[in-house]
């Protein structure tokens, strides 16, 4: 399939005709090939374009270059928005800033002017550099995949329709059609690591090999792309049974029948990333034996990562849980706050609600019918150690959540769902309870 069936079918698949879409325009061939398209199809569809450019300043010739793009969009009649960035002010990994910079531009102008996606020009060759990239890096099997043709990125939709599309392929269509672009020399700096994928490891593992491998890499993201499709839908219960809380994210495999080691790395990892974190292959093979034998009360700590397992459940924290230390009393219907706890007492209705305990503490809303009189939340004490214990509340939780106490005594505790003293609720006027943690930060 050529290059214009390529972009036009995908549009006619995925574009709504009347939403305009954002051309990232770098000027190098893959994007200008794009822009010429989109002209093409707008003249025969109708759908409208804007091209968005970055100025990096890595080069002395890209100011001279982003004035050329703005005359050629305007002889086009492309809207075009441009931004410069300061190197000097970017940390770390400077490819990987960049690439946050031209997406968080791309987002703006998508939400100030209601874009329905940015199209890019990522290719094969591309594609494939990012799956060796992977493999290299050691990434398990589902992991693989590269890029998709459609990706949600945060609130911004991303379209690469070229990404069975070669670089060559490209190059020789602007050439047939006598169009210029621009050769970014950076591209070919081997201090970057794409760059050196591009022009030394591929070339010399095809030249090794005696083989194209470029393809080989495309099909082998494409299966582990449709390997993590299957495995989202084989382990469907597992899935929707991951509880994200104000504290973590957690999966109970209780509830389930084993499963096998490959899927248990698999859901451990999306308990992870449903907290924004990642573990070494290391502690994900520890954490799976764990969870086999039904070990108690473990701990695993990484960099900004707690994990907790505690008979088959599995619990994932970027922050630790610390002891409730605040100290609130109450005598009266009201709201109240304690620490990053919200507490609201309201009289009764006539019907009993249901009774919570540390799955619903987990999710960070509890509540209780209790008398009126005069309470207070504490923190709990030794004393509730054997019957949590023996109801198998995990241990770090225990002392995480305020028990209610009255005349100096603990009266209940949210946790096991017992309490510690016998009310009769009908003999008395009642209050419903009900705490919410609200994280401050």
């Amino acid at each position: 399939m050529n290059l214009e069936e390529t972009l036009f079918n995908f549009l006619n698949i995925h574009a709504n005709h009347q939403q305009p879409v954002l051309l990232g325009l770098s000027g190098g061939s893959d994007s200008l090939a794009l822009f010429y398209l989109l002209i093409k199809y707008r003249n025969l569809k109708a759908l409208n374009f804007a091209a968005a450019h970055v100025d990096h300043g890595w080069r002395a010739e890209s100011k001279e270059e982003a004035r050329q793009l703005q005359h050629l969009a305007a002889s086009m009649q492309v809207p075009i928005y441009l931004k410069n960035l300061n190197i000097t002010q970017l940390f770390g990994n400077m490819e990987e800033a960049c690439r946050h910079e031209r997406l968080a531009f791309f987002k703006k102008l998508c939400h100030q002017h209601g874009y329905q996606a940015v199209i890019l020009g990522h290719h094969l060759n591309d594609q494939a550099e990012t799956v060796l990239k992977k493999v290299l890096e050691g990434g398990s099997l589902p992991y693989l995949g590269g890029m998709t043709p459609v990706t949600d990125y945060q609130t911004l939709k991303l379209w690469r329709p070229f990404l069975t599309c070669s670089k060559s392929q490209i190059k020789q269509w602007l050439a047939c059609k006598n169009y210029k672009f621009f050769e970014d020399k950076t591209n070919e700096d081997e201090r970057f690591l794409r760059a050196r994928f591009r022009h030394t490891i591929i070339p010399h593992l095809a030249s090794t090999f005696g083989k194209k491998i470029e393809e080989s890499l495309c099909r082998l993201g494409y299966e582990a792309q449709e390997l993590k499709k299957y495995l989202d839908n084989h382990l469907q219960g597992y899935l929707k049974d991951i509880i994200k809380g104000p504290f973590g994210s957690s999966l109970n495999f209780q509830l389930h029948g084993m499963c096998t080691d490959f899927e248990m790395r698999y859901l451990i990892r999306k308990v992870c990333e449903s907290e924004g974190l990642k573990l070494s292959h290391h502690l994900i093979e520890q954490a799976c034996k764990k969870i086999h034998s039904k070990a108690a009360n473990c701990q695993f700590l990484a960099k900004d990562t707690w994990v907790y397992i505690d008979r088959e459940r599995l619990f994932v924290m970027s922050k630790p849980l610390l002891d409730f230390r605040e100290e609130l009393s109450f005598d009266r219907v009201g709201k109240y706050s304690a620490g990053d706890w919200t507490i609201e007492v309201t009289e009764s209705l006539d019907s009993p609600i249901p009774i919570t305990g540390w799955q619903e503490a987990w999710r960070g809303r509890l509540s209780i019918q209790i008398p009126s009189g005069k309470y207070s939340f504490k923190r709990g004490n030794s004393s509730l150690d054997k019957w949590w214990t023996n109801a198998k509340i995990p241990a770090f939780m225990r002392y995480a959540f305020p028990t209610l106490w009255a005349d100096d005594k603990i009266i209940y505790e949210f946790l096991a769902t017992r309490r510690l003293v016998d009310v009769h609720l009908k003999s008395f006027k009642c209050w419903t309870v009900t705490l919410c943690y609200q994280p401050s930060d």
